[in-house]
């Protein structure tokens, strides 16, 4: 190779050829050149005046290209391999694979709504690191990279770069003196944001295993009949963007745990902490009687002011406050354009430099700031109003031309606030969706949470049908951004089930949203209980769904239901019967469950007869007051009183078998005795253990038929029925299940040993027969006809606690 070189620069060929032979030293070696130590510092001014103090200014290190490029090359690499595996647990969201500033506000943003619905206390505090970069110790830097199983050769790289470095100032006169750097990593380096998480992430990682930070919880209801539904939770202790931390927690002392802790990690490791610039936020109302609080770590009580909910506070440039008021940063965003408008109302601009300013200046900064509520209608045309009129105003327009001509992109292009925020809260609405650490966690336990709110059966994602401006539910913005897509006409899909089982009938298909919103039924009928006085809210329902409240409780065609079978039980009392112990009890004379009080305890109990008082003949039964009153005699009656009184003669006396019945729970007795409508509950209950028991009482011998049916629509989508019919008893059983049979697989297989031991242990005979198909076997096809169809019925779903006490499921 023949080249003419300058005496005194290298020609680019010449770099060229030897640019991949020296990368691939560095890489290989572990060692740098030495000249690469040497750094230029360009100082940039605060606010404040330097005095000729470094310390007191933003500098940035300017470095060579060549090293850049290699430096660069290990940045990447290790991004990747520390996003992809997931390697730093600590949860700082910069320099690696998809980490931005949306992460830990809209993280942020759910835990305070989590805290304002459920009214839990909340404490955020957000710490300022003095210099973080600057007071980076290489010797703990090298630990930290051994921590998480980096190779020593790049480990030895990364320590190069920063081990006896020397660095010289760049001057308004000259370039001063290079002098030795002692500590620190270099701000212009691609790789310093990697490092300084790495660097952090053991103190994250320390206070999110001691469990002291605030805690999100929520019940999963899979289906409406169980009645101990799942429960998830999710603990956040802190969040993190390069130097900027905010401690989270859920109490004063557990925020003064993390602090001391946090105090020991950074005088190890040099790390300097401005206490003075504490910014301390809560909700704790006792707390903010005192208008501060003292917190004891650093060996002294630190005295901080607290923050008041309705205050803003800034977090990463978007200003947030625990009432979740959006009137701060409306007025933000208002005061942008405002002043937008006074700058370029005297200058000289053409409609393409407004529009360029405008679309690429303004509007991403208001769109930052308010990435976590969502505008209404008003509050949009405020915004577009004060931009549409300067920009008629500067390019000669007519008042009167329609505002599409501005907004179109065949006309000025000038974007619309609207438009902008559509596309934008959706896009981060489906960056929620399909993350899958501590946001996407966060963002599924705020829709179940949504999906109870609403009473929705299926996913609210993809069953969303709710303008803005019948939206009732406050401080969810997943709820409003679902809203301003159901007015522009679009839909989410979501692969996630969410369907809640055990019903026919969902209440949104029965009342108006509208109606259940404006009544906020939607939190009333999720405490719906028998006990206590009747509330308004379940009056207004009575009079929507009942044809005469007045006469019966018989309610309009629209909302009856054709429910098949199953009964739902619940747990029996199985006490031993005391004196003037509540029982309700089952005759076989009149083949009806009564209410009786205990007056002997005996082998045999006795037992005195109440009834419920019927005051008016003409009117159901059903809602007339459920008192009851003693029996003055009836068909039970098999007791004669001994005592010569006349009202001996006029009580209800008789023997029970305490196989029968079961015990009420009622804490007094009185000559007329006003019940809590929940205690005719427990005739339901007696009524069903009885027809088990006489069902099979005199069945020595029982033929069973069984049968399945598989139906397949997808490969997500499988149902399975499932029948047996007893014989004896003419009992059938039908139900679907809607799990993929290799899920149950294992199940069955545990099931066959329970189902043995049970025969044995009971020393039962039990023959297995295969009846072939489409046999002339009348029982066969009837199970196979009734097994198709169960395909098609509703899922069914048995409470364990009702088959521990005999209930009736046939």
């Amino acid at each position: 190779m023949e080249l003419c070189l300058d005496s005194d620069v290298i020609n680019k060929e010449v770099t060229n050829h030897f640019q991949n032979a020296a990368t691939n030293l560095c890489l290989t070696t572990g060692d740098i050149p030495a000249e690469w130590r040497d750094a230029l510092l360009y100082p940039i001014l605060k606010t404040i005046k330097w005095e000729h103090q470094l310390t007191k200014i933003r500098s940035i290190t300017l470095l060579e290209t060549m090293r850049k490029t290699v430096v660069k090359i290990v940045t990447q690499k290790l991004s990747h391999i520390i996003a992809d595996n997931n390697i730093l647990k600590g949860g700082n969201h910069v320099a690696l694979l998809g980490g931005s500033t949306e992460v830990p506000i809209q993280i942020m943003n759910l835990i305070m709504e989590d805290a304002k619905v459920k009214k839990k206390p909340l404490w955020i505090l957000f710490q300022d690191l003095s210099k973080a970069y600057d007071r980076v110790d290489i010797k703990m830097l090298e630990l930290t990279l051994n921590r998480i199983k980096i190779p020593k050769r790049i480990v030895q790289l990364l320590v190069n770069l920063f081990f006896n470095s020397k660095k010289a100032v760049i001057t308004i006169i000259r370039t001063t003196q290079f002098y030795k750097a002692l500590i620190g990593i270099d701000q212009g380096k691609v790789i310093s944001p990697l490092l300084w998480t790495i660097y952090y992430d053991p103190l994250l990682c320390e206070i999110n295993k001691l469990q002291l930070g605030y805690t999100v919880n929520q019940s999963i209801v899979k289906n409406v009949q169980l009645r101990d539904p799942n429960k998830e939770t999710i603990m956040i202790s802190s969040q993190a963007y390069m130097d900027d931390v905010s401690w989270i927690t859920d109490s004063s002392y557990k925020l003064e745990s993390i602090l001391q802790i946090a105090d020991e990690f950074n005088k190890l490791n040099n790390i300097q902490i401005n206490s003075e610039k504490f910014a301390l936020m809560t909700n704790d109302t006792n707390a903010l009687k005192n208008k501060s609080v003292k917190l004891n770590f650093d060996f002294h009580v630190q005295e901080i002011q607290l923050i008041h909910p309705t205050e803003s506070v800034r977090i990463l440039d978007a200003w947030m406050n625990l009432n979740l008021s959006k009137v701060y940063v409306f007025n933000q965003c208002k005061n942008i354009i405002t002043e937008y408008n006074k700058i370029i109302r005297n200058k000289q601009l053409t409609n393409k430099m407004m529009r360029y300013i405008y679309n690429a200046v303004i509007i991403p900064s208001i769109e930052y700031k308010s990435q976590y509520i969502i505008l209404n209608d008003n509050q949009v045309a405020i915004f577009n109003t004060l931009a549409r009129t300067l920009f008629k105003k500067k390019t000669n327009l007519v008042m009167t031309i329609p505002n599409c001509m501005i907004h179109s992109s065949l006309g000025y292009a000038i974007k619309d606030i609207s438009t902008i925020q559509l596309q934008c809260q959706v896009t981060r609405l489906h960056n929620q969706l399909q993350n899958k650490g501590l946001l996407g966690m966060l963002f599924k336990l705020s829709i179940v949470r949504l999906q109870q709110e609403t009473l929705s059966v299926n996913n609210v994602l993809t069953e969303w049908k709710i303008h803005l401006k019948d939206l009732k539910i406050k401080y969810n913005l997943i709820t409003s951004t679902l809203a301003i897509m159901y007015d522009n006409n679009l839909m989410c899909q979501s692969n996630i089930e969410r369907k809640i089982m055990g019903g026919q009938l969902p209440i949104t298909q029965v009342l108006n949203p509208d109606l259940l919103f404006k009544k906020r039924l939607n939190y009333h009928l999720q405490r719906i209980s028998t006990k206590g006085h009747k509330p308004n809210w379940y009056k207004w329902i009575e009079h929507y769904c009942i044809i005469n409240i007045a006469m019966s409780r018989k309610v309009k065609s629209e909302f009856i239901i054709n429910r098949q079978y199953y009964i739902q039980g619940s747990k029996v009392s199985e006490k031993v019967l005391r004196k003037k112990q509540w029982v309700a009890f089952y005759s076989d004379k009149l083949d009806s469950s009564h209410f009786s009080r205990i007056l002997s305890d005996n082998q045999t109990p006795i037992i005195e007869h109440w009834i419920h008082n019927i005051n008016d003949d003409s009117i159901s039964l059903s809602i007339q007051a459920p008192v009851l009153i003693k029996c003055t005699g009836c068909e039970l009656k098999d007791i004669q009183p001994r005592s010569k009184r006349k009202t001996a003669n006029n009580r209800c006396l008789l023997f029970i078998d305490k196989k029968k019945t079961i015990n009420v729970k009622a804490q007094s007795i009185q000559d007329t005795y006003i019940l809590d409508s929940s205690v005719f509950e427990y005739i339901a209950m007696i009524e069903n253990r009885i027809k088990y028991n006489t069902v099979n009482k005199d069945q020595s011998s029982l033929t069973i038929y069984t049968n399945g049916s598989f139906k397949r629509h997808s490969d997500t989508s499988v149902m399975m029925g499932s029948v047996f019919k007893i014989i004896e008893t003419n009992s059938i059983f039908q139900c679907q299940i809607q799990e993929n049979p290799l899920i149950l697989k294992l199940q069955y297989s545990i099931l066959w040993i329970l189902f043995i031991k049970l025969i044995r242990f009971k020393n039962l005979i039990v023959t297995l027969q295969k009846v072939k198909a489409h046999d002339s076997d009348d029982h066969s096809n009837v199970v196979d006809k009734l097994a198709k169809e169960a395909c098609s019925k509703e899922c069914l779903v048995i409470d364990s606690k009702l088959l521990a006490y005999n209930g009736a499921i046939c």
